[in-house]
């Protein structure tokens, strides 16, 4: 006979009552902190950080009780965590928000609470292409800026170059960092025909100087300095033969001034001569390979 749901029934009662507490938790910030009370034993019992935190006198005592800190985490968040801690429960549903699914994942993290951590993140996955329609760029710079999420993060650009229209061809494009653009544009699946990835390429870098004029005519040598310096780093991940002779003379031919000269001219070269080829360009991209490109710009699968 199964007797454990009778036991975590009592430790729940006694998550709701805080009956005889002997820790208080404060979370959050300025003006929304709140103190959260919780039992040492069962917080020792259940995570190192605790039992690490208790024998290394990390916290403060008054009156009895101890004191903690966490400014860094919501007292939603908080919450979520300590019943799991009583109680083994976790409410992970269809309405959750990405950005609160990272911060309770972050937090976890912190806790070292492993099984808990892989249950959220196997539900992140799941959910991220719900996820990112909503919350994009935030859920980008999040992931980007923390190394314990690298799983999370490839699966986040994974489903975008798999998905491209989450992201390319829409306004968050221009809100994305020049380092987060570098990693998206020199991946090969990136699920983009070539002169749509420059199309974004050119759009995102107006938008960095939006005083410079659209029309490439009326630059003055500031301009085209200016916008020569912010897409340079960019050029070497375009993939130039796969972009048809067609769609360099309406689409790139009046950026010429942003190419180096030299590659100006081996792709010149190369539409005037088929066989011979450009140099130092990285290899097509997956979709670009499925696809034979005639010199009258049309593409066939």
């Amino acid at each position: 006979m199964d007797l454990s749901s009778e036991i975590l029934k009592n430790f729940e009662s006694l998550f709701e009552s805080k009956e005889n507490y002997d820790v208080i938790i404060q979370v959050g910030e300025e003006p929304n902190i709140e103190e959260i009370y919780a039992h040492s034993l069962v917080l020792c019992c259940q995570s190192n950080y605790f039992r690490t935190a208790f024998s290394s006198n990390w916290e403060e005592k008054n009156n009895g009780k101890y004191i903690f800190k966490k400014p860094n985490i919501s007292p939603h968040i908080f919450e979520i965590i300590l019943r799991y801690l009583y109680c083994g429960k976790i409410d992970l549903n269809d309405e959750q928000n990405g950005l609160d699914g990272l911060k309770l994942l972050m937090s976890v993290d912190e806790f070292g609470l492993h099984t808990l951590y892989e249950h959220i993140q196997v539900f992140m996955i799941n959910n991220l292409k719900r996820f990112l329609q909503n919350d994009t760029i935030k859920i980008l710079e999040i992931i980007f800026q923390h190394e314990s999420l690298a799983t999370l993060r490839n699966s986040c650009f994974e489903t975008i170059c798999q998905e491209p229209n989450i992201l390319f061809g829409t306004d968050k494009i221009l809100e994305l960092s020049a380092e987060l653009l570098e990693l998206f544009l020199e991946r090969e699946d990136l699920s983009l025909i070539e002169i749509k990835v420059w199309d974004n390429l050119i759009k995102w870098t107006h938008a960095k100087h939006p005083t410079i004029d659209t029309d490439t005519s009326k630059w003055s040598k500031e301009d085209s300095t200016l916008m020569k310096e912010t897409i340079s780093r960019f050029i070497p991940l375009i993939r130039f033969q796969d972009i048809t002779s067609r769609e360099f003379s309406h689409k790139i031919l009046p950026y010429e001034d942003l190419l180096p000269k030299k590659l100006r001219h081996e792709i010149l070269n190369s539409y005037l001569d088929p066989n011979m080829k450009q140099v130092e360009l990285l290899p097509s991209r997956f979709v670009s390979r499925s696809f034979k490109m005639f010199p009258n710009g049309i593409y066939v699968r």
